[in-house]
């Protein structure tokens, strides 16, 4: 892993798309069970579906998103990341994640495709650093090279290829960790 791999931005999005984003992922949309990789993680996690296939499939999911209700403001988001740093990429799976204290992260790569991104941002509306929660990439040795914050409204954008979990949240944290998931492939002409 290079150190930068991982590009983290923040304020990117417009205030009012964060706002309708957190009021989306408050909805009573969760479901219970989700795992990085179902036949090693003990432990689950809160997640949600908005577009695309299982978690194999490189089938563009754009005009699923697209046919999203218009009080899913999804494509919206996709729109405004897009533009900035994704140009050239295509959604092939857009989805929710949520942790709470007691829910656990696990190592895991996305993909071992070097054409595989995952871009994900931050919809919680406030955030402590007592809370952890954070994003920890490791190299092949399982040493932490890069670890970041889950800041509300960043955006963190990455390789599926590396190694990464989400780090535990403390007991002090009493809000959902909430994001929003981006896998791409890039080289697929994207709009």
């Amino acid at each position: 892993m290079q150190a930068d791999e991982v590009k983290v931005f923040d304020e990117v999005i417009e205030s009012d798309l964060a706002v309708r984003l957190t009021s989306l992922l408050n909805r009573p949309i969760w479901q219970f069970g989700w795992k990085s990789n179902i036949s090693r993680d003990r432990f689950s996690f809160w997640h949600t579906h908005f577009a695309g296939g299982n978690i194999s499939s490189l089938s563009p999911c754009l005009d699923e998103m697209n046919a999203l209700s218009p009080d899913i403001p999804i494509p919206d988001l996709w729109k405004a990341i897009y533009s900035r740093f994704l140009e050239g990429h295509q959604p092939l799976r857009i989805y929710g994640n949520a942790h709470t204290f007691g829910t656990e992260g696990y190592c895991h790569t996305d993909s071992g495709r070097d054409d595989y991104f995952s871009t994900i941002y931050y919809a919680h509306p406030a955030w402590d650093a007592n809370w952890g929660g954070e994003l920890i990439f490791y190299d092949s040795h399982g040493d932490i090279v890069s670890s970041v914050s889950a800041k509300p409204g960043r955006i963190v954008h990455f390789p599926g290829r590396l190694i990464h979990r989400v780090a535990p949240l403390t007991r002090e944290c009493d809000q959902l960790r909430m994001s929003i998931v981006f896998k791409t492939q890039l080289g697929r002409g994207a709009q």
